[in-house]
């Protein structure tokens, strides 16, 4: 259970370094438009490889939404009912720099996360953590996540 609630937490870290990537810039449309929306788990990476699997393991599914508003939720449905989380926070982008912000409300704490992001396709975003992001992943999830950490997400809507 301690094991679950771990991976579970690396996830939410995870997910929350997703949107900040992918968050928007109030102030530029087209780039809001590349990452409002709901967005799903499409894979993960660092130095060691595909990481997709041992974290897919634990979850039914995990979704990003992001609002026009700069608002985001975060919904883990895990395969153990006790860990579903519903997580909220706000993001932002910044077009030139192909950044992302995020702000995760965990366990009362504030998450700051922040990610580089490219546009894969109109259904795919390329996250990677920037800063001391992939630490604090690791560190969430029990695990030890190496640099460069690449997450990719897939439109579920």
């Amino acid at each position: 259970m301690e094991k679950m609630l771990r991976k579970l937490t690396l996830f939410v870290l995870l997910i929350g370094f997703v949107a900040v990537t992918a968050g928007c810039d109030s102030n530029d449309d087209d780039d809001a438009s590349v990452v409002v929306g709901a967005w799903g788990l499409g894979g993960l990476s660092d130095a060691s490889g595909d990481r997709t699997e041992g974290f897919s393991e634990g979850f039914n599914s995990v979704v990003i939404t992001f609002n026009g508003d700069n608002t985001m939720s975060l919904a883990i449905d895990s395969k153990n009912d006790a860990l579903d989380q519903n997580i909220s926070g706000t993001y932002t982008t910044n077009e030139s720099a192909e950044s992302l912000s995020a702000s995760l409300t965990v366990g009362g704490s504030s998450l700051p996360l922040t990610f580089t992001y490219e546009e894969v396709n109109s259904n795919s975003l390329r996250l990677t953590a920037t800063g001391n992001t992939s630490v604090l992943l690791g560190s969430v999830f029990q695990t030890s996540l190496a640099d460069p950490v690449v997450i990719t997400v897939v439109r579920v809507n």
